[in-house]
C-alpha cells in the first residue's frame, strides 16, 4: 500500500514537470486528526498539490485571484508493534507485528487568494474528491526462513468515500518564486467502512487480538510546507510571481502480500489474528 502512495506522488511531479503549466507546486507534511474527542486517530504525512497561476475575478478589484488544481494527501493514523508474536505452523519462532492504519485523499481544488505586494497572502479554498481509510498488518519475522517472505504486509480492512470540505491558509514570502505554506482544512466523508482499533488491541501467545471500529467521518488536515511558483517556460519576471466504535466479529482470512520492491519472492508470513473472538489467519 505505502509503494502505491509513493507512486501517485511521483506521477504528479512528473506530469507537472513534464507540462508546461504555470502555476503553484505544493510539497508539505500533514497532520491529521478525526474528530472522536475520546479516542481521536492522530498521525502524520505529506502531501503534494498543483494549483494555476490564478486569474482576477474582478478587473474593477485586482489582486482577488480564482484558482484551480489538484491534490493528493497521504497521512498514517496510529500505528501499535507487538514484539515476539508467535507465527504459524509450519514457521517456527516469532515475529514483530504492526498494526497501522492510515488515510489517503485526492480531491480537485478551487481556490481564493488575495495577492498584493506583501509577504503574506491569505487564501480559502473548497475541495471534492475521493478518501480512502486503510488498515494493515506488517509481519517481520524475527529470523527468515526459507520459503518465505523477508516481510508480508496483510490488508485487514479499509473504507471509501466522497471526500468533501473547506480550508484556509497564509503564504509567507521566502525569496523569490519560493514561499512558506501553512494551512489547515476540515473534511467530511460520504461513504463508509471500517478500520482497526488500536486502543484495543493486544498480543499474546495465540496471536494478534483486535476489534474494528467505524472509520471516522470528519477529519481536520493541518499543513506546513513550500509552495514553488513554476514559471512558464522563459517568462520570468519579478513582477509575475506576484500572481499568485462500533466493534463487529468477523472470520475473514486475510491474504499476505508481499514487500520488497517486487523482489520478495516466498510464501506469506502468519501469524494468529483474533477479531471479536474469531481466530483467522
Amino acid at each position: 500500500m505505502k509503494k502505491t502512495y509513493l507512486a501517485l506522488f511521483v506521477a504528479i511531479l512528473f506530469l507537472q514537470q513534464n507540462t508546461r503549466a504555470q502555476g503553484w507546486l505544493g510539497i508539505y507534511g500533514l497532520r491529521a486528526s478525526s474528530y472522536d474527542i475520546k479516542k481521536p486517530d492522530i498521525g502524520g504525512g505529506a502531501g503534494v498539490s498543483f494549483l494555476s497561476g490564478g486569474k482576477e475575478i474582478d478587473k474593477a478589484r485586482p489582486g482577488i485571484l480564482f484558482q484551480a488544481g489538484f491534490d493528493i494527501n497521504y497521512s498514517g493514523l496510529g500505528h501499535r508493534t507487538f514484539r515476539q508474536v508467535p507465527l504459524l505452523a509450519p514457521q517456527m519462532g516469532s515475529a514483530q507485528v504492526r498494526l497501522s492504519n492510515g488515510l489517503l485523499t485526492t480531491n480537485v481544488l478551487f481556490q481564493l487568494a488575495y495577492s498584493n505586494k506583501s509577504i503574506f497572502r491569505p487564501y480559502a479554498n473548497a475541495f471534492i474528491g475521493y478518501r480512502g481509510t486503510f488498515s494493515d498488518l506488517t509481519i517481520d519475522p524475527n529470523n527468515r526462513q526459507p520459503g518465505y517472505e523477508s516481510e508480508t504486509e496483510k490488508s485487514l480492512a479499509s473504507a471509501h468515500g466522497l471526500n468533501y470540505g473547506l480550508g484556509a491558509g497564509l503564504l509567507t514570502k521566502l525569496k523569490r518564486n519560493i514561499w512558506l505554506d501553512i494551512g489547515v482544512s476540515y473534511a467530511e466523508m460520504i461513504g463508509g467502512g471500517q478500520m482497526a482499533d488500536l486502543t484495543t488491541a493486544y498480543s499474546d501467545k495465540n496471536g494478534v487480538n483486535m476489534n474494528f471500529k467505524n472509520a471516522p467521518n470528519s477529519m481536520m488536515l493541518i499543513k506546513v510546507g513550500l509552495q514553488f511558483y513554476i514559471e512558464k517556460g522563459n517568462d520570468r519576471n519579478d513582477d509575475k510571481d506576484d500572481c499568485h466504535c462500533k466493534c463487529r466479529k468477523s472470520g475473514r482470512v486475510y491474504s499476505g502480500v508481499g514487500l520488497g520492491g517486487g523482489w520478495n519472492w516466498g510464501r506469506s508470513n502468519n501469524v494468529g489474528i483474533n477479531v471479536g473472538g474469531i481466530r483467522t489467519k
